[in-house]
């Protein structure tokens, strides 16, 4: 099992979810493109006509983006929990804008469209230490708002063969695939069968190549949100690293879930 596959696999305890992840600007052809091959867009939670690929049929498209559709753009610096009971969604706000005021915005590079594990990605092509230590952060000193998983859920993910270090990551973490073993990636699709990612790969490539002209920065973290499990994940603060904040607001209904 994939980490986008572990990041999918839970379904069990907990209602309203939270994670912190890089997504590119709304306002940027990153944010367009994004929304457009998977077919969602995730601070309106509307779906988006997708992308056409000679060869592939719209329904193809349709499933092969379906898992990641859920999640929307974005790359996970802190994976899906619930909140504990004695912090608020004002609390987790107000440490996740602290923590993004301490971090100095920093380029991606160049990104490329690639096969990792079974399902393809857009992942950075060399080693980016900046990356590497602010998905560290989000992991280490926003975890005290981490509600501890039920043993559903880590059940599930031990039966995914884990390595001896991953597992001792879930169970510190309650995630196998952070730290030294996180790997910055953007899920483009869900798990691939053989061959399936040749007209794929050759269609996003180029096109990829075009979107590098505009490299993307980091400078914010996102704070996505799950209304009850299984549903799409929605976008809705922006702590910017100089301060700003953006808020995208959802509906009460799903609000109203968080209890």
């Amino acid at each position: 099992m994939t980490s986008a596959d572990a990041e999918a696999a839970g379904v069990s305890e907990g209602a309203f979810r939270y994670a912190v992840y890089f997504a590119p600007p709304p306002d940027s052809e990153w944010w367009d493109f994004g929304c457009t091959w998977l077919g969602r867009d995730p601070i309106s939670g509307l779906a988006s006509a997708q992308s056409q690929i000679p060869a592939v049929s719209a329904e193809d498209i349709a499933d092969l983006t379906a898992d990641p559709r859920r999640y929307g753009f974005h790359a996970t610096l802190k994976p899906p929990f619930a909140l504990v009971a004695e912090c608020s969604r004002a609390d987790f706000h107000a440490a996740v804008s602290a923590l993004a005021c301490q971090q100095t915005a920093f380029s991606l590079g160049r990104l490329e469209a690639t096969r990792l594990g079974r399902f393809i990605a857009l992942c950075p092509r060399t080693v980016n230490g900046p990356l590497q230590e602010l998905a560290r952060a989000c992991v280490k000193e926003l975890d005290s708002f981490r509600k501890r998983a039920g043993a559903q859920d880590v059940a599930l993910r031990r039966g995914a063969n884990l390595s001896a270090r991953q597992d001792a990551l879930l169970a510190r973490w309650g995630y196998p695939y952070v730290l030294d073993e996180w790997r910055f990636h953007m899920t483009l699709t869900r798990s691939l069968f053989l061959g399936e990612e040749s007209s794929l790969l050759e269609w996003l490539r180029p096109r990829i190549e075009r979107l590098n002209a505009s490299p993307l920065l980091v400078d914010a973290l996102c704070v996505f949100e799950e209304p009850a499990r299984g549903a799409p994940f929605r976008l809705t603060r922006r702590f910017g690293f100089d301060g700003s904040v953006r808020e995208y607001a959802m509906s009460e209904a799903s609000l109203s879930s968080r209890g």
